[in-house]
């Protein structure tokens, strides 16, 4: 009988000692772990702005982010340039079809 009461005594107090260790632990990992893990999404979110053509600084005060995006000024300018481009492709493309058309045609 003692055995058991003696079981369950340290049954107990580990299970209590493990508790708090949670407790204790819980809002220092929190913690930690948010300012770790934002930094790093932060990065790729500017990794991906940067790819996109936009700015995004980003500055952490006092446990506040603050975003400012920012398009760059030629931004406009290289969409332009892209969309001609496309164009001027897909029209070579379309003639040359008709071009091929046209002498399939003469041949029969």
């Amino acid at each position: 009988m003692r055995i058991l009461a003696k079981i369950i005594v340290q049954l107990a107090v580990t299970l209590a000692l493990l508790v708090t260790g949670f407790a204790l632990g819980y809002p220092v990992g929190k913690h930690t772990g948010f300012e770790s893990g934002s930094e790093w999404a932060l990065i790729q979110a500017d990794l991906a702005a940067r790819d996109a053509g936009v700015t995004m600084p980003v500055y952490l005060e006092d446990g506040l982010f603050h975003v400012v995006i920012r398009q760059s000024p030629d931004l406009h300018r290289r969409a332009r340039l892209n969309a001609v481009q496309h164009d001027n492709a897909q029209r070579a493309s379309n003639l040359s079809y008709s071009l091929i058309g046209e002498v399939d045609e003469a041949d029969n």
